[in-house]
């Protein structure tokens, strides 16, 4: 089964090691449960508060238009 990631931290004081430890548990869990991460979509130091972030938009609309499915 195909899937995409989304990874995220909201602050500056937070760094590269938090995308690092999300992108690990995606892959584990994928690796269990049959997934294949086909894409990622990353987004830095951005509050959760808003779904006003790029990549977060992104992913948003490339599911609408269905250029996940490869």
């Amino acid at each position: 089964m195909n899937a995409v990631t989304y990874y995220r931290y909201s602050s500056h004081n937070q760094t590269e090691k938090s995308i690092e430890g999300q992108r690990v548990k995606a892959e584990e869990f994928a690796n269990k449960n049959g997934y294949v991460i086909l894409r990622e979509y990353v987004d830095r130091a951005q509050t959760g508060k808003s779904d006003v972030r790029t990549n977060f938009q992104r992913l948003i609309s490339d599911s609408k238009k269905e250029t996940l499915i490869m």
